[in-house]
């Protein structure tokens, strides 16, 4: 209520002042926008935009595609927002890389990568599967570099394709019999 009595008495005080107003709730917008807010940002759409920003981030979609989408939402008064009928394309995960996963990989002891350098793997040459990442206790090894020492309990996190992953599934988490061992 004394939001709207602020953006009424700076219209009259002078008409050309570029107003914006913040409200909670998107119910309040028109009582805004109506006496003269040229632009008024509601909390409630804003986290939501935050949280689509997360979710788009998640999937790998590029920056530059991202703030268009929120541009064109903002841009709109959040029109996509309130009538969710009149949204565009709805957003499939898989439809910008269909057939690649990213899994995570425990290292076994005894497994075939123990002890083994990422060099030493050959894991693109004999699997095709693309190292992300290594996570080791508590730290995450971005691009791991090929001399990096792959050790029991750590998590490998690879993409490649269901097929790749299956045969990083052998790589990573079986353990390799050796003749005459125990089972």
């Amino acid at each position: 209520m004394s939001a709207r009595r602020i953006v009424a008495t700076a219209i009259t005080l002078n008409p050309k002042v570029h107003i914006i107003a913040r409200t909670r709730f998107l119910g309040e917008l028109e009582s805004l926008a109506r006496p003269g807010a040229d632009e008024v940002i509601t909390e409630e759409y804003e986290t939501a935009i935050q949280i689509l920003v997360r979710l788009l981030r998640r999937f790998l979609v590029p920056l530059r595609e991202i703030e268009s989408v929120v541009a064109g939402i903002r841009s709109e008064s959040y029109e996509m927002l309130r009538q969710p009928e009149r949204a565009g394309a709805k957003i499939e995960p898989g439809a910008l890389l269909p057939d690649l996963e990213i899994s995570s990989f425990r290292v076994a002891p005894g497994s075939l990568a123990q002890n083994r350098t990422l060099a030493d793997l050959r894991l693109r040459a004999t699997s095709g599967l693309s190292v992300l990442a290594v996570r080791r206790g508590s730290d995450l090894i971005p691009n791991p570099a090929a001399d990096m020492m792959i050790l029991s309990g750590d998590s490998v996190i690879v993409a490649g394709t269901p097929a790749q992953l299956a045969l990083g599934h052998r790589i990573f988490e079986m353990i390799e019999h050796s003749e005459g061992a125990d089972e």
